[in-house]
């Protein structure tokens, strides 16, 4: 039955205890705070756990190079990337991912320090994407990023340590979202929400899940074609049966990026292909 302003009314369902409960259907995203923007889940909610899920991406559709790609799109051009550059981007992304994870879970001191040390990181590699995630930054060395990236500065070392080793974390995010090994898992995957984010707080400060920096960009942005691909397809799977806090942990603890996933799919980055 249509309510004002076209929402409708919730439905009953029996749960998986045999309880008739209100059934509705919400959409999370496109546009949601801490929340991948362009991502579309279209969730069945029994009460406040998932029980059935769709999932789109949209966006500009202009064919934009992805943001997080720059450096690899530029080597595939022909252009000379260097290791330090191509492992400051990574290291910048998976701060990004595990600050938006540490917000969702409550931790907004932990957050905020986060992506202060990712704008530092862009910040030091020339690049304008500090101003475009709207914080100052101080300039860095060479030398003083390199640390950072190898976890020697004593902040950056700090932070991840209390991340790393935080018991309310592991409580909040263990057997959430578990993924089982297999054909096609992208690396750092397998394990729970918690096991996904020690792999990008490693990554985050030079250990990461892929140990050589400067690999072939026709294969890094292959495999980030691919990991996002992988996300899109398995995140109904993943988010049903879970409650709705525990989805949108899940989502955040995936680092999913929406800019690829539409230009994977639109063919814009075929010819890098």
């Amino acid at each position: 039955m249509p309510l004002p302003g076209g929402l409708v009314m919730a439905d009953r369902e029996a749960d998986r205890d045999g309880l008739a409960l209100d059934v509705l259907t919400v959409s999370l995203g496109p546009v949601l705070v801490d929340w991948p923007g362009g991502l579309v889940v279209g969730a069945r909610l029994q009460g406040d756990v998932v029980s059935g899920v769709t999932v789109s991406v949209v966006g500009a559709g202009h064919g934009d190079e992805p943001y997080w790609l720059r450096p690899w799109l530029r080597a595939e051009g022909g252009e000379a990337v260097g290791e330090r550059e191509l492992r400051g981007w990574r290291a910048a992304r998976a701060l990004d991912v595990v600050a938006t994870l540490l917000e969702v879970a409550g931790w907004e001191d932990a957050a905020a320090a986060g992506r202060r040390f990712r704008d530092d990181v862009l910040a030091g590699l020339g690049s304008p994407g500090a101003q475009q995630h709207g914080h100052g930054a101080m300039d860095q060395s060479p030398e003083l990023l390199d640390s950072n990236l190898f976890a020697v500065d004593a902040g950056l070392d700090r932070w991840a340590r209390r991340v790393a080793r935080s018991r309310v974390l592991r409580w909040s995010l263990r057997d959430v979202g578990q993924v089982d090994g297999g054909e096609g898992v992208p690396p750092g995957f397998v394990g729970d929400t918690h096991d996904r984010l020690l792999a990008w707080v490693a990554e985050a400060v030079g250990g990461g899940r892929v140990a050589d920096f400067s690999s072939e960009a026709k294969e890094f942005v292959a495999a980030e074609r691919a990991r996002n691909r992988w996300i899109v397809e398995h995140l109904p799977r993943l988010l049903t049966g879970a409650e709705l806090g525990e989805a949108r942990l899940i989502v955040a603890g995936l680092g999913v990026d929406v800019d690829v996933a539409v230009w994977d799919a639109a063919g814009a980055g075929v010819a890098h292909g």
